[in-house]
């Protein structure tokens, strides 16, 4: 992997993005039919069998992608209301005035008492590896980058319907949050990233007249364990607080974790709230619960 990286580059690797020691042996090994875990860091057994199951599947027949997907964004919305009871997230359901003009709106959409106060649009894409030791990542994961413009370009598109009464299955708040979610923080530590993929999305827009500049707000990035983590250190209020300092100029490039800590919200502590062996159906075979990977 290290040489194709390479020779996709057009040079070797930056000695910063070489592989640590404890990265040279593959975690996990089967050999005569005996499983070996070599693991100096025990949570990359963990991301290897959840996350990092991303790359297999991409490899393999696209129904597979299309269900992980689905997955995914089943996922979501059950983390939202496990750690939020206040909030429904809602399967978003087709809409529009004919069925002529059937539209689908994000993938999650949040309510909380009479209206959705945030809409989530899930891309469950990873950066490839040439593009995580690229000095050019938008050019190296050009198509990750292209479906993270169009995810905000959808965002874009159900305000402005929400607006024009169009979407009207539920009434959606004015001040509504959009949040790109991915599997990946490709937005971390990145402010022209952030903006060259507005700018692409604002080219999408340009296509519908109906999509004005109110329709157009800024949308907050994150990956799903930056979401994860807000959530676990958030109350329901701090966390639509954080969405509202999230879209402002100060906190421009910063994490959701970073931003949390930062903004002044209340934190507490709460713990992993859903039945992992529902999410990890190998988890229950694991008897010793010594042996568990630590989530």
């Amino acid at each position: 992997m290290n040489a194709d990286a390479a020779k996709n580059l057009g040079g070797p690797l930056k000695t910063a993005y070489m592989p640590s020691v404890l990265r040279q042996h593959p975690i996990i090994r089967v050999i005569n039919q005996s499983v070996i875990y070599t693991a100096p860091l025990p949570p990359l057994i963990m991301n290897r069998a959840t996350a990092g199951l991303y790359y297999d599947i991409k490899q393999g027949h696209p129904r597979l992608l299309t269900e992980a997907n689905a997955r995914f964004e089943e996922y979501i919305r059950k983390l939202v209301e496990a750690y939020h009871p206040r909030l429904q997230a809602l399967k978003g359901q087709p809409y529009g005035r004919s069925k002529a003009t059937f539209v689908d709106p994000p993938d999650c959409l949040i309510k909380d008492g009479d209206g959705i106060k945030v809409a989530i649009e899930c891309k469950a894409t990873k950066l490839t590896f040439e593009a995580q030791f690229s000095d050019n990542p938008m050019i190296a994961a050009k198509q990750g980058f292209e479906q993270v413009a169009k995810g905000i370009f959808q965002l874009w598109r159900f305000f402005s319907h929400a607006r024009q009464e169009i979407y009207s299955a539920h009434k959606v708040s004015p001040t509504a949050h959009g949040i790109v979610l991915t599997m990946d923080s490709w937005m971390q530590m990145a402010h022209k990233l952030r903006r060259v993929a507005l700018e692409e999305a604002r080219k999408l827009a340009a296509s519908d007249p109906n999509i004005i500049e109110e329709d157009m707000r800024m949308v907050v990035f994150a990956s799903v364990q930056e979401l994860n983590e807000t959530f676990a250190q958030t109350e329901t209020n701090g966390f639509i607080e954080v969405l509202a300092h999230a879209v402002t100029e100060k906190y421009e490039g910063y994490g959701l974790p970073e931003l949390m800590r930062d903004c002044g919200v209340p934190l507490t502590r709460k713990r992993f709230p859903m039945d992992v062996a529902e999410i990890l159906p190998w988890w229950a075979k694991i008897k010793n619960p010594a042996d568990r990977p630590l989530l």
